[in-house]
Formats: C-alpha cells, structure tokens, sequence
C-alpha cells in the first residue's frame, strides 16, 4: 500500500519523498472515494510536516481524526512507527498554540483539508504561514 512506500521513505530520511509519497496517495484515494486512507495520508501529511509547520500539522491531524471518526474508524500513523503530529508540533509549540491549531483543524471540512495537505512542504525553509 502507498502508506507503507510513504513510512519506508520517511523512514530512510527522505522526508520530502515520504510527503510526495502521501500527497500522491491522497489525491488517489480522493479520486477514488476512499474516505479511510484519505484521513491516513492526511495523517502521515500531517505526520511528515510538524517539523517543518507545526501548526499546519495539528490542524491536518486534528481535521483527520474528526473525519476517521465520523468514517467510523482508520489507521493511525503509530501503526507504521511513526511519530503522530501532535507529539512532534508539542516540541514546538505552547499549549495554547496546540489547542486553538486542534479546535481549527477539528472545524475543517474535508476538502479544506485536503488542499491544505497539498500545500505543505517538508522543510523548514518552504513552510507555509505559522
């Protein structure tokens, strides 16, 4: 599955393969009508982004976990060993900051979503608003 080729990139440290990995795999399962793995590539999005934008991230994980539960259910990005985002933007970012990003992303409409997720950048130097 493309959510494994996605942890193997970031994985190996190849943080901007892994997000091109998930971005693809976003716009696939979008085009497919696959709610489930859309919200787990906005997770692994979210995932290989809060470095880079952690604001950006809480909101993408946040607005997923409102969709997964609404789905009913989905995979999170622990299952691959990777960091969620919200652990990762918590080294970065107030608890205030983390809360007000989660009530957002919480808010979002899945298409909102998932052109927000299109947007984000891997490194630090091409990150979006903070």
């Amino acid at each position: 599955m493309i959510a494994g080729l996605a942890a193997l990139e970031h994985h190996l440290r190849r943080p901007d393969e892994a997000l091109r990995v998930a971005q693809t795999g976003l716009e696939r399962a979008r085009q497919a009508r696959n709610t489930h793995v859309v919200v787990w590539m906005l997770d692994l999005i979210a995932a290989f982004t809060a470095e880079a934008s952690p604001v950006e991230a809480v909101v993408l994980a946040a607005a997923a976990e409102a969709v997964r539960e609404k789905a009913g259910g989905g995979v999170l990005p622990e299952f691959l060993w990777i960091d969620d985002a919200q652990s990762v933007a918590r080294r970065h970012l107030s608890s205030g900051e983390l809360d007000e990003a989660w009530k957002r992303g919480r808010l979002m409409d899945l298409d909102e979503a998932i052109e927000m997720a299109k947007m984000q950048h891997a490194d630090r130097g091409e990150e979006g608003s903070r």
